[in-house]
């Protein structure tokens, strides 16, 4: 109660919520920010607002996330409807994306073929 009440004497509660809308339709997922950081904190904002159907909560997500990720799912004929299966989607292309960007930094450069000395 306490913490309410100085929360409301710092900033009322209309401020706030508005304050909360405003960076949920703006939040963008960060260049080395997660998927799963990104909803989690989607998640943390959602707290203070009223609920929105899981297909908004979808979209959200998906307008959110970073450009690479989210040209790749719209590029598919099946959508997911709900968060969970656009979290899940979305974490999927992350994860093979990082894994071929390992993959590219192991491999040897291609280069010309050069005998000892640097001669070919």
């Amino acid at each position: 109660e306490f913490k309410t009440f100085l929360r409301n004497a710092l900033q009322p509660e209309s401020l706030r919520r508005t304050d909360v809308h405003h960076r949920y339709r703006t939040a963008k997922q960060g260049a080395v920010q997660t998927v799963q950081a990104f909803v989690a904190y989607l998640d943390e904002l959602e707290q203070y607002m009223d609920p929105y159907t899981e297909r908004q909560r979808a979209f959200t997500l998906l307008d959110g996330l970073r450009p690479d990720i989210g040209r790749k799912i719209r590029e598919r004929a099946d959508m997911p409807e709900t968060r969970s299966e656009m979290a899940s989607l979305a974490i999927n292309i992350e994860e093979a994306q990082r894994s071929e960007s390992t993959r590219s930094m192991r491999e040897p450069r291609a280069g010309p073929s050069q005998g000892p000395r640097g001669l070919p």
